[in-house]
């Protein structure tokens, strides 16, 4: 009798794990999905500029077109709606949050100087509420994405920054 109770415990156990395997494969693999949405998305909005512009040498993001590149990108890698609100069977949760988009091109005003930024310099952003802090330097027109997810088998929203460089 006492080896029948040991073999359901080491079954419920192994039962047990199995689940938690399984929740955190898929934690897993749904951070990691974002984040290469996140980065063809950046990569799309990123090939969004001014024809005429590059013509004269001035790389300029096209924003709003740039902006809704990245919707279309992020809505159809990570099976969303185009208002970025999770589709039925979707491992995110909620909508998707694009917490900030920063285009920085040759019209770029630098912050600490206030005039038109000249590559290479130590672009900042900080935003102490999301526990956000970058540093880093940007060798050429770029922008920043910073966006929230919520997935499945996670209760917090996961914050994910990605910068689209093309170095001159």
């Amino acid at each position: 009798m006492k080896a029948l109770y040991f073999l359901i415990s080491v079954c419920i156990l192994a039962f047990g794990l199995t689940i938690s395997q399984i929740r955190y494969f898929i934690l897993d693999t749904t951070y990691e999905r974002v984040n290469y949405s996140l980065k063809h998305a950046a990569h799309d909005g990123a090939l969004q500029i001014d024809d005429e512009q590059v013509a004269d040498g001035i790389i300029e993001f096209k924003e709003t077109v740039a902006l809704d590149a990245i919707h279309l990108t992020l809505s159809k890698n990570l099976l969303l709606n185009q208002d970025l609100t999770p589709k039925e069977g979707s491992f995110i949760t909620d909508p998707v949050n694009i917490v900030e988009t920063i285009y920085i091109d040759d019209n770029f005003i630098d912050p600490s100087t206030g005039s038109i930024v000249t590559f290479p310099f130590t672009y900042k952003y900080s935003n102490p509420v999301l526990n956000i802090a970058i540093e880093r330097p940007i060798f050429g027109p770029s922008i920043v994405c910073i966006i929230e997810a919520k997935v499945k088998f996670d209760d917090e929203y996961q914050r994910y920054v990605t910068i689209q460089e093309y170095k001159k």
